[in-house]
């Protein structure tokens, strides 16, 4: 049987890693056979020699750069976002685009701070707080502010919620660092 004929066409598209590019042509290069290269590698005659002609161009197995559209963002930009981010979290894309002085669409924006991990999440929403349960609150805290570390030693408090009165009304969104869970 032929050697062209047990072999594949064509390599199905995928991109050979810099190291074995590297030993595809060292191996053809101390004489290893295309059928061996293939078994050993993957890659098909039209491929192989490809990447042999390529490397003895290039003297090496790297990828060249490729041409693509550039960035909209440069560092600067980008700082600026992040800085009206760090300084309110609850800011829209809107106002970080005239913030910023940005000639780029929101779109754009929020590409690169999802390319940065940052995410646009709905706000924990805080309960509403009555004028009432307000007064309850004040008077709890009244009576019991003079009591000694011993004692407040013995309470549980389970209340890890943060309240503020008037909020609740219409769902806040905030710019967070996004959680991966493992």
């Amino acid at each position: 049987m032929a050697d062209n004929q047990s072999l594949p066409e064509r390599t199905p598209n995928c991109e050979f890693s810099p190291h074995s590019r590297t030993r595809i042509a060292v191996g053809y290069s101390l004489g290893l056979t295309p059928r061996a290269l293939f078994a050993k590698e993957g890659v098909v005659r039209g491929s192989l020699y490809h990447i042999v002609k390529r490397y003895e161009k290039q003297k090496s197995g790297r990828s060249l750069p490729r041409s693509g559209r550039p960035r909209k963002l440069d560092d600067r930009a980008v700082r600026k976002i992040l800085r009206s981010i760090a300084n309110d979290p609850f800011v829209t894309l809107k106002k970080i685009k005239v913030e910023a002085e940005l000639d780029v669409s929101e779109r754009t924006i929020s590409r690169e701070l999802i390319r940065r991990g940052i995410m646009h999440s709905r706000a924990l929403r805080r309960p509403k707080l009555t004028e009432e349960h307000a007064a309850k609150r004040l008077a709890f805290a009244r009576a019991y502010v003079g009591k000694p570390s011993s004692w407040w030693r013995r309470v549980v408090v389970s209340d890890e919620s943060t309240v503020a009165r008037g909020q609740g009304e219409r769902q806040l969104w905030v710019f967070c660092r996004q959680v991966r869970c493992f």
